[in-house]
Order: C-alpha cells, then structure tokens, then sequence
C-alpha cells in the first residue's frame, strides 16, 4: 500500500523534498534557515538519498521499488564492509566483525561449489542459533542457491517430510539434528557443525567445507528476481507447506524498515543521542523464523 506523505510534518517533507522520496534537499539561498528538525531531516536524506522509490513492472504487477536497492543479497552483504571491523555477531566468548561474516560467507559459497551445487539448487540448515547459521545462510544466498530455513524443533518425521519436499542437495545440521537423519546413503549430502570431533560416516565436518579460501571479489550473477529463500509454514492443520521468497522481496523488507526508521528519526522533536558504544540487540527468536531471519 502507498503511503501518502502529503501531511507529514516538515521534517518528513524536508526528508523526501522535490524528486522523490528520501532525496536530499538543496535549500534555495533566499529561504529563511532551516530549523533543527529540518536539519535532521536532511541528513538522514543524505544518509538513505539512494533509497528513492520508483514504480516498476515486474511480472505484470507495478511495484514501487527503491531505485538504487542491491540486485541481490550478495551485493547487501558486501555493502556492510564499510563496518567491516565492527562486531557483528557474539556467541559466547566467540565475536566476528562484518569482515569476518564476508569472509565466512566466502567459504561456505566455495565449499558448496566444490561440492557441485548451483544457483537455483536448494540447499538446507538445520541447527540452533550458531555463527554457522548466518554463515551458511550468506554462503547460500552469496551463491544464487536456495536457503532452506529448516525448523530446528522438527521431529525425525517432520524433518524427513521437509527434506523430501524442499528437494534440497545438501543440508547444514549440528549434533542434534544430525542425530534425526536417516543413516547414510542419503540422497542429499550432509555437514554438521559441532559435533566435537566425532567423525560421521558419509557426514562432511564443517572445518573441512569451509576450508577452501574465499573469493572476496566473487560475486555470482544472481537476478533480483531469483528465488532466495524457502521457509515452512507451521503446519499446524496440515504438513508444512513451502513458501519461495525472492532476493528483491527481503531486500526491500529491509530498505522498507529503514526508510521508516530515518522518517521516525527526521521527525522526532529530539536528535538521537550519540553514544560510546555500538548499538546492538539481544537475538531471542531462532533464526529459522521470518523474524529472527529478518533481524540478523
């Protein structure tokens, strides 16, 4: 739904000014000086001015768009080297910086093509909330494969109907959910992620996928519209049913939440405060779900 901007107050128009929403203002040199909340306004335009929204036709359906959005979730990734040595992700005593998840990512795009999986194949997680999790989801995504957010409270039967049904080539599982495999051969290939160093029959530790060296630069030609993601309903009446998801609609999820937030912010009566710290949050929901998938 369009949201109409005509009564916003001035900061919000200052925000989105003439050409377009969140373009930058350049403020004529008779006018009266801009008040503070005006000048807020106006660098958070600075800030987001690539998120200028247009209308487009994409499978028959006109869509408003943001103009300069990354073309897939490769090219998101990438961008968040600006903060590449800050903390991205904590588990425990473990702390990676953005360059490391780059990094990390890498590997786990490297490793899955030497394993001779492709955009389009599917290929699934099935564990707790690890680093590993975020990895493997970039990895897949970075690739142009599918990522299929397994639910990690599956029983054996739930998770044998979902791995059947995704069709997925390989799955990312830890000791747990490695434990609700039927034994090998399997008709997917398997990695497990901290299993404290027993070694599984027909199971690829995830030290030896990851250990080929990423390609920092690489960068697979992955369209827009090119499936990213598939999650699973609850299935609570029925089995789970499987729902696709493109790299353009999470991309545009995320630019949607910051476009709100940089209006909320050019709006409020008061700046934000600048603080001596990183901001971060406390990531209460398992990442399989829409919502943990969405935060991190």
């Amino acid at each position: 739904m369009a949201i109409d901007l005509s009564d916003m107050p001035a900061a919000a128009a200052a925000l989105v000014g003439p050409g377009g929403p969140y373009e930058a203002l350049s403020l004529p040199q008779n006018r009266t000086p801009p008040t503070p909340k005006e000048q807020r306004a106006s660098r958070w335009a600075v800030s987001i001015c690539s998120s200028e929204v247009v209308e487009r036709n994409i499978d028959g359906a006109a869509l408003r768009l943001f103009r300069h959005a990354p073309a897939n979730l490769g090219a998101l990734y990438q961008s968040a080297l600006d903060a590449g040595e800050k903390t991205f992700y904590v588990h425990q005593d473990e702390r990676y910086t953005f360059a490391d998840a780059w990094d990390q990512a890498g590997r786990v795009a490297a490793g899955l093509g030497a394993l001779g999986l492709a955009p389009g194949d599917r290929v699934g997680i099935s564990l707790r909330n690890y680093p590993e999790w975020i990895w493997s989801f970039m990895g897949i995504t970075r690739l142009g494969a599918v990522a299929v957010a397994m639910n990690s409270w599956w029983t054996a039967e739930e998770m044998a109907y979902g791995i059947e049904d995704s069709g997925l080539g390989l799955l990312i599982v830890d000791r747990e959910r490695l434990a609700l495999l039927p034994p090998a051969p399997r008709p997917f290939k398997v990695v497990a992620v901290r299993t404290e160093g027993n070694p599984t029959p027909g199971v690829l530790a995830w030290e030896d996928f990851t250990a080929s060296q990423s390609d920092p630069g690489f960068a697979a030609p992955v369209g827009p519209q090119a499936p990213a993601t598939l999650l699973y309903t609850s299935g609570s009446t029925a089995h789970p049913k499987g729902v696709l998801s493109t790299h353009r609609a999470v991309i545009h999820a995320l630019l949607g939440w910051e476009a709100a937030g940089a209006l909320a912010a050019a709006t409020a009566d008061q700046p934000p405060p600048e603080l001596p710290w990183q901001l971060s949050m406390i990531l209460t929901v398992p990442l399989f779900h829409v919502t943990g998938l969405n935060v991190h």
